[in-house]
């Protein structure tokens, strides 16, 4: 549901399908490019990355470059490598072609550093943004699109409903009923935000029957007819209705709503959505304490995200397996997966901008609160306190802007037992942390002299 993909898409079309070089027709550009756009289209985004690579250093003009370029970042964007879309952003900046589409151009750079998490910079290109607008309807409804989005992301939920409900009106206006579902699902997304579960699922719906008239079928008939028809649109609308069904516990509803949208994700090929119809399924396999099904439905997850192809997903996918060690029993098993995530979200932070780090520690805080709570449970006290302190130093170096890599494990428990071999023996240090307040209790560390123990306080001890 990215903002730029019907103005991209429409550009794209009004442009000359085989780009023209000093010698004619560059037919060796133009395979490859050709092929990103259509894999983007169709939200392959590993394939568009792939093809859009091969069509950047066959470039021969400025405007080969610009939109080979930017039509790279966007799908580097997407696949969750931020860093690497940014600077593909930069370089499409330097060129004449940029500034011939600047407001296309701006928008896409709205889209990548929201996407990115450096909503700052986002703010930014959208205020650049708003002043090239020509106050055209179509334009309009992009602008207040992209407003919406970004309130969302600053977590300004009811802001980006009032956006979207503008835009619905201006969209009726417009009969553009494709543009409409997205609209739709984008603002049930944001009511799903305010857990206004009722008005999310009625649009919901609404996206799903205007996406299922659009292939060629309707609510009326069998989901098999959907399935063959194969639509990526009505894929993304049944995993945002299954989705408000899990969250507002209709769980037999939801599972059979991600089972359809898993069937049509494959029909289409659309990796991204094969892998969030994973993931609802296991989620609703771990409400449920069904741990096998959870697990099966990770395997799907794992073998679609690992070695790079979608890296944001892969990271996502190893929490839940952590996750799911934990509510199997299985504590000691979750300690490597949730290290690992940990890990792979500090190789990205490496290149991440101050915002973007941000916007990792988010991702890391859930891995190093599992990761707390399993040393806990297998009695590892010292990995456990130094799991809390890791994570609040974290917070502190992205608060101060540094981009050095946290300290091991280990490290960090030496320090701490060198740290308890100067404390004198009539002084205590406490401090206090939390597993996961949605399942567990808040834990104070007692640190002596010659002790460390974990003290849980139950919530009705607190005030």
């Amino acid at each position: 549901m990215r903002c730029s993909a019907l103005i991209l898409f429409a550009l794209l079309v009004a442009l000359p399908p085989i780009a023209k070089s000093a010698g004619g027709i560059s037919l060796s550009f133009t395979t490859p490019f050709s092929e990103g756009v259509l894999s983007e289209q169709t939200q392959d985004y590993a394939k568009a990355e792939a093809a859009y690579d091969r069509a950047v250093p066959l470039a021969k003009t400025d405007h080969d470059r610009y939109y080979s370029l930017s039509g790279r970042a966007r799908t580097r964007s997407a696949l969750g490598r931020h860093a690497e879309a940014r600077a593909d952003l930069d370089a499409a900046a330097q060129t004449a072609e940029a500034k011939k589409h600047l407001w296309e151009f701006t928008l896409d750079r709205v889209n990548i550093t929201r996407d990115q998490g450096d909503l700052v910079a986002a703010s930014a290109a959208y205020r650049d943004l708003v002043k090239l607008d020509d106050q055209s309807r179509e334009r309009k409804i992009t602008l207040l699109l992209a407003e919406a989005h970004l309130k969302r992301a600053w977590g300004d939920l009811s802001g980006s409903v009032g956006l979207l409900d503008q835009a619905e009106i201006l969209l009726k206006e417009f009969n553009n009923f494709s543009a409409l579902s997205k609209f739709d699902r984008e603002r049930a997304l944001a009511r799903l935000g305010l857990q206004d579960y009722q008005t999310a699922g009625k649009l919901a719906r609404n996206a799903l029957s205007i996406d299922l008239r659009k292939a060629g079928t309707s609510r009326r008939r069998p989901e098999s007819d959907w399935v063959r028809l194969g639509d990526i649109n009505v894929a993304q609308s049944l995993l945002v209705t299954a989705e408000i069904e899990r969250q507002s516990g209709k769980l037999s509803e939801a599972k059979e709503t991600y089972q359809t949208a898993l069937k049509l994700a494959k029909k289409v090929a659309a990796k991204r959505e094969i892998v969030r119809a994973f993931f609802g399924l296991a989620r609703i396999a771990l409400d449920t304490d069904d741990i096998l099904s959870a697990r099966i439905n990770l395997v799907g997850a794992m073998l679609l995200t690992q070695e790079g192809q979608i890296p944001d997903l892969h990271i996502e996918t190893i929490a839940l397996v952590g996750e799911t060690s934990l509510r199997e029993g299985d504590p000691a098993g979750a300690i490597g997966p949730l290290n690992l995530g940990i890990d792979l979200v500090e190789q990205m932070r490496l290149t991440a901008t101050p915002e973007d780090r941000q916007r990792l520690l988010a991702l890391q805080a859930d891995h190093y609160r599992w990761l707390l709570e399993a040393y806990l449970r297998t009695d590892h006290l010292w990995e456990a306190l130094a799991t809390s302190e890791g994570l609040k130093a974290r917070t502190l170096r992205d608060s101060l802007n540094t981009n050095d890599t946290a300290e091991t494990l280990l490290h960090r428990v030496n320090r701490l037992r060198e740290f308890q071999r100067r404390l004198p023996p009539d002084l205590a240090v406490v401090s206090y942390a939390n597993a996961d307040w949605n399942r567990s209790d808040p834990v104070a560390f007692i640190m002596t002299a010659n002790d460390l123990k974990a003290v849980p306080l139950t919530f009705d001890l607190l005030p």
